[in-house]
């Protein structure tokens, strides 16, 4: 009896010791080289902090496994985007921090694209104006790339 309840306690402390996996949809993550993860700017969920974990990568807002081997990313600044006013009713200003090659994307939250948005100088950068007469109440993401880099940022429309 002794022995079935030990059995017991062991099976539950390691079933409570285990982990439990969720995909985020966010901005973005860093991995350093130490092997922690930092997921940032999740839309509408909790913030989800940082990760030990070495089998996993977020990509893109979303966990994946990685396969055998060491990845070591380092860390480097992302540019500075906004898109104001939040929520949108009429038209969103994009305003985006960087002055290499840029493209900016207006996106479905299930990928699709809905138009390419034309990015201007601007003073702080470029900036662009994404027309939402068209679009229903709702969130929509706004892909934008430059020098290399890709970011995601939640664009609210009401009406």
């Amino acid at each position: 009896m002794k022995v079935c309840a030990l059995v017991l306690v062991m099976a539950a402390g390691v079933l409570q010791a285990q982990t439990l996996e969720r995909s985020v949809v966010s901005s973005g993550a860093v991995r350093s080289t130490n092997g922690t993860v930092a997921v940032q700017g999740t839309i509408g969920q909790p913030i989800v902090g940082i990760s030990a974990s070495t089998s996993h990568a977020a990509l893109h807002g979303f966990w994946y496994r990685l396969g055998s081997g060491v990845l070591s990313i380092e860390r480097s600044e992302p540019f500075v985007a906004r898109v104001t006013p939040q929520p949108a009713a009429v038209s969103a200003t994009v305003e985006l921090g960087c002055s290499g090659q840029a493209e900016a994307t207006l996106l479905t939250l299930q990928g699709q694209r809905l138009a390419e948005l034309e990015l201007v100088p601007s003073a702080g950068g470029q900036a662009a104006v994404a027309d939402c007469s068209g679009l229903a109440s709702g969130l929509y993401l706004v892909q934008l790339r430059c020098q290399g880099q890709e970011m995601f940022l939640p664009m609210m429309v009401a009406k």
